[in-house]
């Protein structure tokens, strides 16, 4: 989560065509398969819209408990899009995280805590958002 009372700094980070990674880690009912993951790559119709990821990859299985494990990379950020998305290829989230906008992570960020950002970082980000 960026917070910012900076409207154009938030749109063009929000924006898809800035193609801005938005990284999220999910925890889903059922065993993930090759099937899934080429589904959300190619697109899924949500709410009539086509929404896609970018990257996909299968993290973790876990037969026992019938649960898997996704990483999902997107560059849009409809509401509850990761979820939705999931839920159309028949797997529906039990924990949501992102995990990483562009090169920012919550590596040393405990839940509920935050930092602010260095003018370094945001000028960076201000660089990813022009290059496209």
């Amino acid at each position: 989560l960026i917070l910012t009372n900076d409207g154009e700094f938030a749109n063009l980070m929000m924006h898809p065509k800035n193609e801005i990674d938005k990284v999220y880690l999910a925890k889903v009912e059922g065993i993930a398969t090759g099937k899934e993951v080429k589904e959300l790559e190619n697109g899924v119709v949500v709410d009539g819209n086509v929404l896609s990821s970018s990257r996909v990859k299968i993290k973790k299985i876990n037969k026992e408990k019938e649960e898997s494990f996704i990483e999902l990379t997107i560059h849009e950020g409809k509401n509850h899009q990761v979820k939705k998305m999931l839920e159309s290829v028949k797997l529906p989230v039990i924990k949501l995280t992102r995990e990483r906008i562009a090169f920012l992570t919550v590596d040393k960020l405990k839940s509920g805590e935050y930092r602010k950002l260095s003018n370094k970082e945001v000028s960076q980000l201000y660089v990813l958002t022009t290059k496209k």
